[in-house]
């Protein structure tokens, strides 16, 4: 198990630092904007680093069974049954924040005022995606209604603002009209008045394809990645106050779901 570890923290570190070596070769096959690209990068070179420091563990070091017997075999089982309990602890509490985060993303997007779901047709990455949140809008409610649910609400290191701002995120991408006034919030206006996003915005073919939702042939649009690409909107985007934004978009919001 110290072998886990030791790959998490490989992988991590491959990520932070070999991800961006990946950027050019996937922009060119990919064509999304960079920082799409640099997110996919990294999450390929923390897989390669995890699963390489896994399998050079594997043939270098013993395992329990190997040893002989003695204090030397159990030292060795003692330790990986407590490495093995912190991480499986570990991956069962990134796993349950990871469902409740993606769960009230999907709570706003998917679930009417009347509580009543939304349902919506679409092409197959869609439906794909639409799988998805209900998926895990069920396991976070399957979550939090069990006998555990009190107590992973206390252990979760993330404040409850942040899944406040991913269910009022999913509810604004629900509406249109909501979408609207997110694009008129004052810390958005900066962003939306630049002249190539207002070409972008009324460019047809950019326009049906936001219609249709097809996503991935948006991101690949030229004079969108261009936008994005740009240092000067990248830093108009940072500086952009989202829960603000979000506020503005639903003014009469009701009272956000418990975390």
């Amino acid at each position: 198990m110290a072998v886990a570890f030791g790959a998490i923290a490989a992988g991590y570190l491959s990520a932070l630092f070999a991800g961006d070596l990946l950027v050019p070769p996937l922009r060119a096959i990919l064509g999304f904007p960079d920082l799409l690209v640099l997110g996919i990068a990294r999450a390929i070179t923390g897989l390669v680093g995890y699963f390489l420091i896994l399998g050079i563990g594997a043939i270098l070091f013993k395992r329990t069974g190997q040893q002989g017997v003695g204090v030397l075999r159990l030292l060795y089982g003692l330790s990986g049954a407590v490495l093995g309990l912190l991480f499986g602890l570990c991956v069962v509490w990134v796993l349950t924040i990871s469902v409740r985060l993606l769960g009230a993303l999907a709570e706003g997007r998917m679930l009417k005022p009347d509580g009543t779901t939304r349902v919506e047709n679409g092409d197959v990455a869609s439906v794909l995606a639409t799988q998805v949140l209900a998926t895990s809008l069920a396991w976070k409610k399957a979550l939090e209604a069990g006998s555990a649910g009190p107590v992973l609400k206390a252990a979760d290191p993330l404040p409850t603002r942040d899944y406040e701002r991913m269910g009022r995120l999913g509810r604004v991408l629900a509406q249109p009209e909501a979408m609207r006034r997110f694009f008129e919030a004052p810390t958005v206006k900066p962003l939306v008045q630049d002249p190539r996003f207002q070409a972008i915005a009324s460019n047809p073919e950019i326009a049906k394809l936001a219609q249709q939702r097809d996503y991935a042939s948006l991101l690949r649009q030229p004079k969108l990645v261009e936008f994005l690409n740009d240092p000067a909107v990248i830093s108009k985007v940072k500086d952009v106050d989202l829960d603000a934004a979000l506020l503005y978009a639903l003014p009469d919001k009701p009272p956000p779901a418990s975390p």
